[in-house]
This record gives C-alpha cells, structure tokens and sequence, in this order.
C-alpha cells in the first residue's frame, strides 16, 4: 500500500495495472479498461470497510445500470430509424 497516499485518504495507484499491461503488451483499449475495472474493484474490496464496500457497489452498479439503459435507448432507436 501507498503510504503517503493513505495517509491523506486518496486511492492508492493501480501499479499492477501497469505490470499487468507490461506483461501482455499491445493490449487493446478494451482489454486494457478491463484490467483497470477488475484491479479497481478488487482494490477497493481489500482497501475499503464493509459499508464503504456495499455503498462503492451500489454506486458503481446504478452507475454501469444507467449507461446500460443509454446503450438500450441507442439501440432502440437506431432500429427504428433503419426500419424507416
């Protein structure tokens, strides 16, 4: 763990992230935005108490939850406008 970035209550850096891509090279975006969730959310478990983790969870999911139904509405409408 950071401990000059625990100190002053920020996030500690995602150094695996950076080890992980190494790794693996020539990632692409979406590969690479994956890691970087995965690492975030397992972080975030380890790191946070058991209320932060369930309110980390339930913002997090009304988050994804609101861009799935922009994704749905996009999708709804590009088919009505190929059916016109």
């Amino acid at each position: 763990m950071n401990d000059e970035a625990a100190r002053h209550g920020r996030p500690v850096p995602l150094s695996r992230r950076s080890e992980i891509t190494t790794a693996f090279g020539g990632l692409t975006p979406l590969q690479d935005w994956l890691i970087t969730a995965y690492l975030l959310i397992e972080d975030a478990r380890d790191e946070l108490t058991v209320e932060q983790w369930r309110a980390f969870t339930w913002i997090l999911c009304d988050r994804i939850g609101d861009e799935a139904a922009r994704l749905m509405v996009d999708e709804a409408l590009e088919a009505i406008q190929e059916a016109a």
